[in-house]
């Protein structure tokens, strides 16, 4: 499994948890990363998409551009890929940039507020930033985790 170096960022600690859980689970759970994304790209895709990002979504991509987590449970798109991923029949407001367990919910970015949304069905949970929203992701991946290898 590719594991790309480990930024030291508003993330840091989140992303050493994932890449911990990653290990743990090698060859019982797919997990992929990318290489991180540019700084031209994301600047590119902000552009494309009129809005700057939140730094901790920055922060996540210059650790991976675009990643699929603990199977299904999260995905990150690539830059690259953002556009191909917009719902016409959605809030103008957000941007996906992922999807969370694989069922129709997905991680977006609100342009206005900068917050991160779990939306699926019409409801919307809101975070201020990636560390917060990982935070409880974390939680079910420890557990996850621990339930295949035991505690760690």
């Amino acid at each position: 499994m590719f594991i790309p170096e480990i930024p030291d960022n508003s993330l840091t600690r989140e992303i050493e948890e994932i890449v911990k859980i990653a290990r743990v689970v090698d060859g019982k759970v797919y997990f992929e990363f990318n290489e991180p994304a540019t700084e031209a790209e994301i600047e590119e895709t902000e552009k494309e998409f009129e809005t700057q990002f939140p730094e901790s979504y920055k922060d996540w991509i210059r650790f991976s551009n675009g990643s699929v987590i603990f199977n299904t449970k999260l995905s990150f798109f690539s830059m690259s890929d953002l556009k191909k991923y917009q719902i016409s029949k959605f809030p103008q407001d957000f941007i996906i940039i992922g999807q969370v367990i694989g069922d129709g919910e997905v991680l977006c970015i609100s342009k206005s507020t900068g917050k991160f949304i779990r939306y699926f069905e019409g409801e919307e949970r809101s975070f201020d930033d990636l560390n917060q929203f990982f935070v409880s992701l974390l939680k079910s991946m420890r557990r996850n985790a621990e339930e295949l290898v035991g505690s760690f």
